[in-house]
């Protein structure tokens, strides 16, 4: 059926694939998944909608697109999850756990959990763990709005704050310069969304840019342009303590593994190098459920989505917090193999697990990406950059930096260097 209710304050309750147009405000309206309901002339008099719909969206008998619309300057309060929402200008909206498209100027949100689309928009958050996607976005914050992530660019904080845990990021490590090739990053992005890690997927998104600027040029080209990407967030701690995972695991950042003795070597070769260089005290605290940093494989089938690594932490107040994870490709998905040097290497890949864990390992101690081909902290692995070259030394200075030389090491293994920074 299709109908539109003029007036206010009346209660009105949907079937399957219905359409209303309710016009008049403070109405009551029952909805569910496959509704079309459209909201409008409410002035501060909110209507309430009573649904849980599918966030995917469903057509309606009448061929419109099932959700929740709001026209300008409408007020509603949705009670439910997974519905779809589209907002026009200067609406206010009080929802939780659904997916909103936004419209250009002036709508506020009051919830949580809601993941934001839009570009160009202005609006303001009033709730926690919201999740927006878009560009040349100007908002603004209250002091409630907590645990918030953006992706964007050009994106304008007009007031308030982050309070609680602030971001989730995540950083990725490609082989075969194959940044943009398909399915390319889109695997691990595509996956946190299929799985409702909304958080998460906009870290990869975020990391997926990074990657591109470096692939671009756009960024650090050697250690006398680092401040063409400023270094990344940092440990306030000396000690970071950190072990390897006792086996698989769920979540947005799942561990398909644990790393076997034998590839653990190679690991804590990496995490000798960083210590080194960083002057960090990178503390293994082995079976210990409190370290910073966990360590396993990760399924990434690089054959096809040339990921062979990624790193996923969180900031607050612009430092690394416990729970950082650092997976490597799956030995069970992509063959170790031992080369000439003595040294495992991904079959294919042109890059060997140390330099895999060397790339990783310094985005768990906040280095970015760089433009430098020679540096291990450019984002593509191969022959070019086994091991930590004067750009990548020139950031962990910059983030760690001692008031007494600091000795680094790259082990003979990787070519061999020594010397004092």
């Amino acid at each position: 059926a299709q109908a539109s209710v003029n007036g206010s304050n009346d209660t009105v309750s949907l079937g399957q694939r219905d359409s209303l147009g309710a016009y008049g405000g403070g109405n009551t309206i029952n909805a569910g998944a496959t509704d079309f309901v459209a909201l409008g002339a409410t002035g501060k008099n909110a209507d309430t909608v009573n649904a849980t719909g599918d966030a995917s969206g469903t057509t309606t008998s009448n061929g419109q697109q099932a959700g929740i619309f709001l026209n300008d300057h409408t007020a509603a309060v949705v009670n439910g999850s997974k519905n779809t929402i589209q907002l026009s200008n200067d609406d206010v909206l009080s929802a939780s756990n659904d997916v909103i498209g936004l419209g250009k100027v002036g709508d506020a949100i009051n919830g949580s959990y809601d993941t934001l689309f839009g570009s160009g928009d202005k609006f303001s958050l009033n709730g926690s763990h919201d999740t927006v996607y878009g560009n040349n976005d100007s908002y603004t914050l209250s002091s409630s709005s907590t645990d918030d992530a953006f992706s964007g660019n050009d994106d304008t904080n007009t007031g308030g704050g982050f309070g609680g845990y602030g971001y989730g990021y995540g950083s990725y490590g490609f082989v075969e310069g194959a940044i943009g090739m398909s399915p390319g990053i889109d695997s691990i992005a595509a996956h946190d969304v299929a799985y409702g890690y909304m958080v998460a997927a906009v870290g990869a998104e975020a990391a997926f840019n990074q990657a591109k600027e470096a692939a671009d040029g756009k960024l650090a080209t050697s250690a006398d342009t680092i401040d063409k990407e400023p270094s990344g967030p940092s440990w306030t701690s000396h000690t970071v303590t950190w072990d390897f995972a006792s086996g698989p695991s769920v979540g947005a950042a799942a561990f398909s593994g644990a790393v076997g003795q034998q590839e653990q070597a190679a690991i804590k070769d990496a995490m000798k190098t960083w210590a080194d260089a960083s002057g960090l005290d990178l503390q293994e605290v082995s079976g210990s459920a409190q370290a910073d940093i966990e360590i396993g494989w990760g399924a990434f089938d690089t054959s096809l989505s040339k990921v062979i690594g990624y790193t996923s932490f969180h900031v607050a107040g612009g430092s690394l917090q416990s729970g950082t994870v650092v997976r490597m490709e799956d030995p069970n998905e992509t063959n170790l193999v031992t080369g000439p040097d003595g040294q495992l290497a991904y079959a294919g890949s042109g890059a060997t697990l140390n330099q895999v864990a060397l790339h990783e390992i310094g985005h768990a101690l906040g280095l970015k990406e760089d433009s430098d081909p020679n540096s291990v902290m450019y984002y593509s692995l191969g022959a070019s950059n086994t091991m930590l070259d004067d750009t990548d030394l020139a950031v962990i200075h910059q983030l760690y930096r001692s008031s007494t030389p600091v000795n680094f090491y790259t082990p003979a293994s990787a070519g061999g260097m020594e010397g004092t920074w």
